[in-house]
């Protein structure tokens, strides 16, 4: 007997809107049986209310904004706006392609540090909180105008 080849069964979208819209035209027709049986309209509302009130609960948008709001929970204003700015130039660097290799490609330039004065692709010149600024305050200029 010839053994049929394995093929990976089908989970489309399309297919789980189709077995769902059934699945809630059975319920529908469940509903309304039950409905004609007594006037469950009220609590269907009710019911409705309540999840819906679930939906927003306030402990879950506070741990969210703690998440967003990464270390600097609880902290000064200045603080809070420097950790912030750190963090969205990491991501958006990673996007672009430099510091620990986003963007999907390899190192590339990166590894010619010697000749940058150990920045990597950054170039030479200084930087950072103290130090006189080079090719970056200009690159984070053209960034900002980009965006």
């Amino acid at each position: 007997m010839k053994r049929r080849k394995w093929k990976k069964k089908r989970r489309g979208r399309r297919r789980k809107r189709k077995r769902r819209r059934r699945k809630e035209e059975e319920e529908e027709e469940k509903e309304e049986e039950k409905e004609e049986e007594d006037g469950e309209e009220i609590r269907r509302r009710r019911r409705r209310k309540k999840k819906r009130r679930k939906r927003r609960s306030w402990r879950k948008r506070k741990w969210r904004r703690r998440k967003r709001e990464r270390g600097t929970w609880r902290t000064t204003t200045t603080t809070k706006r420097k950790k912030k700015n750190s963090r969205r130039r990491k991501r958006r660097m990673k996007r672009r392609g430099r510091k620990r290799g986003g963007g999907g490609r390899g190192r590339g330039e990166k590894e010619q540090g010697g000749k940058r004065g150990g920045r990597g692709r950054r170039g030479g010149g200084g930087g950072g909180r103290r130090g006189g600024g080079g090719d970056e305050e200009e690159e984070e200029k053209e960034e900002e105008e980009e965006e």
